[in-house]
């Protein structure tokens, strides 16, 4: 059996630069997991592990969220 993780890339937050007007602009336009993502991928992974399963993780939009 598969254990199957299903997450949604987002933009990273530290790249994030507000001007004094409030204004935002990306440094860079990178994705990453977000810090749930971390807690359920250990979650799938012990659980996989303690079954015996093999461990199916899926990424699902673009992480624009504009």
């Amino acid at each position: 059996m598969n254990v199957t993780l299903v997450y949604k890339w987002g933009r990273d937050p530290e790249e994030i630069f507000v001007y004094d007007d409030g204004t935002t602009k990306l440094r860079r336009d990178r994705l990453v997991a977000s810090d749930d993502d971390d807690a359920a991928i250990a979650c799938v992974r012990g659980l996989a592990e303690a079954t015996g399963d093999k461990v199916v993780g899926a990424t699902i939009g673009s992480g624009d969220v504009s």
